[in-house]
């Protein structure tokens, strides 16, 4: 690690230097470019986390109309896009998956879609009264 710290120190110092008459300007140059380039990669690093994300293939991409419920992180949740595709989680909903039948968690894991607020409402009555059973 230290070696190649070392050999970094030594080619930013040649890179720096003066060349010719224009070393001041030339080093301004390459200063702003990698202040630059490491501003831009901290701000996708930044930023990627709130990307909506393909779960299938983990690929940023752009949720298409619908919503249904599915599991994040063993809850039960709610989801904007469509199973299968590009969705964003809306809602941890806080019921544990693990409670449900298996059948239930199969379910939901490919994903139930509902239109309405109301069918979203009926669907977690079912699946609460299979949980408390």
């Amino acid at each position: 690690m230290a070696r190649e710290l070392g050999r970094m120190r030594r080619w930013l110092g040649r890179l720096l230097r003066p060349a010719g008459g224009r070393g001041r300007r030339a080093r301004r140059r390459v200063v702003a470019m990698v202040l630059g380039v490491a501003a831009a990669v901290l701000l996708v690093g930044r930023a990627w986390p709130w990307l909506p994300v393909n779960l299938a293939s983990n690929q940023p991409c752009r949720p298409a109309e619908g919503r249904f419920l599915g599991i994040h992180r063993g809850k039960v949740a709610v989801f904007d896009g469509l199973p299968g595709g590009c969705s964003v989680l809306r809602e941890d909903l806080g019921l544990p998956a693990g409670e449900l039948p298996s059948y239930q968690r199969e379910t939901l894991e490919a994903g139930i879609p509902f239109t309405s607020e109301t069918e979203r409402l009926q669907i977690m009555e079912g699946l609460g009264s299979e949980a408390s059973k």
